[in-house]
C-alpha cells in the first residue's frame, strides 16, 4: 500500500461507527407517512371523477368511431348494390 492508502485507512478506523442526528427524526418520518397517505386518499377521490375536457374527448372519439363506422357500412352497402346491378 502507499503512505495516502495508509493514512487513509487510518483516518477511515479513526472515525466513529455510530453517527448520532442530531434532532428527533420521528416527528418527520410520522408526518412524512400520514401526508402519503392523505395524498394517496386524495388522489382516489380525484381519480374517480371525470372532467369536461375528459368529457369532450370521449364524446369526440365516439362521433369520429360513429362517422367512420357509418361511412365504411354505407360503402359495403353501395358495392354490394352495384355488385347486384352487374349482369
Amino acid at each position: 500500500m502507499s503512505n495516502f492508502d495508509d493514512k487513509l485507512a487510518q483516518h477511515i478506523s479513526g472515525i466513529s461507527k455510530e453517527k448520532q442526528p442530531e434532532r428527533d427524526l420521528w416527528r418527520g418520518i410520522e408526518l412524512g407517512i400520514t401526508s402519503q397517505q392523505g395524498d394517496a386518499s386524495q388522489d382516489d377521490a380525484s381519480s374517480s371523477t371525470v372532467t369536461a375536457k375528459q368529457w369532450m374527448a370521449i364524446a369526440a372519439s365516439v362521433c369520429l368511431v360513429t362517422y367512420c363506422g357509418s361511412r365504411l357500412l354505407l360503402r359495403l352497402k353501395l358495392m354490394k348494390v352495384e355488385a347486384m346491378a352487374m349482369p
